[in-house]
């Protein structure tokens, strides 16, 4: 990718309304898929080093996120539907 498309990348994901749960979250898929790219291995290797850390969500997880969300909602936090739309149309005009 190149700067701009990294740029735009990273406004978007500023402009979502991740907790500090889920910005470690992201970070930590982040740094595995790179510390991933940095190690030549064979595809194979890589795409079941992948698999054994995917793991679905317990229904109780679900919920929890699903509660947080509520409760950021309740607080104020976070954009309404047209705010995030906006912000995107703004950010990828080219998009139109």
């Amino acid at each position: 990718m190149n700067a701009a498309s990294l740029n735009n990348l990273w406004g978007y994901l500023q402009g979502l309304s991740l907790t500090a749960n889920n910005q470690r979250w992201l970070a930590e898929k982040l740094t595995k898929s790179a510390q991933l790219n940095d190690i030549q291995v064979d595809e194979t290797d890589v795409i079941e080093k992948i698999e054994d850390d995917i793991t679905p969500y317990t229904i109780e997880e679900l919920n929890a996120r699903i509660d947080e969300a509520e409760a950021e909602i309740d607080r104020g936090e976070g954009k309404s539907f047209d705010e995030m739309m906006n912000g995107f149309r703004k950010e990828m005009q080219w998009l139109k």
